[in-house]
């Protein structure tokens, strides 16, 4: 795409496991990038064994995600049984109830699918390790995380930022997982700051 673009360079971003994606990428093709913005992310699958995780075997939380994404994946589950499902989901990546409910009303072109997640879980995170990969970025790059991020704990955004020479770290204090839709003000000024003078083109 950025080929095809005409663009000798560009910044890439990503969240989550878009993040994860970001890393890679950064790790892959430094010399495409300008910057890369990585946020309530992980270097490699030890966040999936962090008991603070839902995707741990050992939160709370972990036996109703897996029940929540076989329903989902149920082409037989009815619709008004899967908004309940994915609000219920949701919620467990967020401070409150008012956050999510607000972030609802906020248009949004993207959406979980599936499949890809399921993908993600049993077999491509079995193998996913970046973290000797990072010590060799040396591009200007910029880590985000929320406090009581319930899916990728804040511990592995300190881990990146900590393995890659070049990072800067902003911690969302009053955020879990979505930070940009749960203190959207302190993430629109957080862009901003990474639109500043590059440091290390």
């Amino acid at each position: 795409m950025r080929e095809a673009l005409n663009f000798p360079k560009w910044a890439f971003a990503g969240h989550s496991i878009g993040g994860m994606i970001a890393l890679k990428y950064a790790v892959l093709k430094q010399k495409s990038l300008l910057k890369c913005i990585c946020g309530c992310s992980a270097a490699s699958k030890a966040y999936a064994s962090h008991p603070n995780s839902i995707y741990c075997t050992e939160n709370k939380n972990f036996n109703r995600i897996i029940e929540i994404m076989e329903s989902l994946n149920n082409p037989n589950t009815p619709q008004v049984k899967r908004k309940e499902l994915d609000f219920e989901w949701a919620m467990m990546s967020f401070t409150s109830e008012e956050k999510l409910k607000n972030a609802l009303t906020i248009p949004n072109s993207g959406r979980t699918v599936g499949r890809a997640l399921d993908y993600f879980r049993k077999v491509a995170v079995k193998s996913f390790d970046l973290r000797k990969e990072l010590r060799t970025i040396q591009i200007d790059t910029y880590v985000f995380g929320g406090k009581y991020d319930a899916q990728c704990p804040i511990e592995f955004s300190y881990e990146i930022a900590d393995l890659i020479p070049t990072s800067e770290l902003t911690i969302f204090e009053q955020s879990n997982h979505n930070p940009f839709v749960e203190e959207g003000k302190a993430f629109r000024d957080f862009v901003k700051e990474t639109t500043k003078t590059l440091k290390h083109v």
